[in-house]
């Protein structure tokens, strides 16, 4: 008679968070090979099940049985598949944080960026849309950005912004060590080269406990000095996983809260603006 097994640890990545198997199942084939004496299930060229059984006692029964096996391990993919935690599949090399912006506590809007990373190449897409009231104000705020990198140098930029008070368009591009910068289509000006923008979307010193670095502010054009020193390490929920992060606090030209992953990848932002607090927290990361 057959004897079926389902492995405690399978290698797909049958784990009890499920996080690994979805991009697996959409990457890979899922084929179920029937041998003179073995039932096979594979995904790609991994094997994930199996089941044997005596040739010599192929009765109606063995064969059910057999096929009984197989039923159980698509279930068992298919359930696990459904359980992946807030990952979804994108073109390839492109990773997508969602973010929600909460002000003074409550919800008014969401943040994304979108990034594509191609060696030492990385383009950064970003949008915010806000809509808050504020005593007897309600404020609407838009934002649309491109940043383009090459070995942690900023290469390009360009943004939008559009709220209650101000319109900026920003265009800034790469002139050898240093950028050449335009705000509204006014006469472009020389600004420093090792610039980091304000987005905040990476990590700048990874691995240090104190910086400094001169920042350009993504929706004004403005340039300032600002120190960052780490002030611990915490633990984020997002979804249904818990991120390891370093939660910096910046002062001098901007005065921020930034947590920053494993990855040194943004996920949590925390400032005071005309006494208003806003929070931005990820939401959901996709990725190839």
């Amino acid at each position: 008679m057959g004897i079926p097994f389902l492995p405690a640890e399978l290698p797909c990545g049958f784990r009890d968070d499920g996080s690994s198997a979805l991009s697996e199942f959409f990457s890979n084939a899922c084929s179920i090979f029937l041998t003179k004496n073995r039932t096979t299930i594979k995904l790609g060229k991994r094997e994930v099940c199996g089941c044997w059984y005596d040739p010599t006692m192929l009765s109606k029964s063995a064969r059910s049985h057999s096929l009984f096996c197989v039923a159980i391990a698509l279930i068992a993919l298919l359930l696990t598949v459904l359980r992946a935690p807030n990952v979804e599949a994108v073109s390839n090399g492109v990773e997508r944080r969602i973010f929600e912006v909460r002000t003074d506590g409550k919800p008014s809007g969401h943040y994304e960026f979108q990034l594509n990373e191609k060696g030492s190449a990385t383009d950064v897409v970003e949008d915010c849309d806000v809509n808050a009231k504020l005593l007897v104000l309600h404020f609407q705020y838009k934002y649309h950005a491109h940043e383009a990198w090459k070995s942690n140098r900023l290469v390009s930029f360009d943004s939008k912004r559009d709220d209650n008070f101000k319109h900026c368009v920003l265009s800034v591009q790469s002139t050898g060590d240093k950028l050449s910068m335009t705000v509204n289509g006014k006469t472009p000006h020389t600004v420093d080269g090792d610039i980091i923008t304000s987005s905040y979307w990476f990590l700048p010193n990874p691995g240090s406990e104190k910086f400094s670095r001169r920042y350009l502010e993504i929706d004004t054009g403005r340039i300032y000095d600002a120190e960052s020193v780490l002030v611990g390490s915490e633990s984020i929920q997002v979804g249904d996983q818990k991120l390891n992060c370093k939660h910096y606090k910046m002062t001098g030209g901007d005065s921020e809260d930034l947590w920053y992953d494993e990855q040194n990848r943004l996920v949590r932002q925390s400032e005071i603006d005309a006494g208003h607090r806003t929070i931005i927290t990820l939401q959901s990361i996709a990725h190839a």
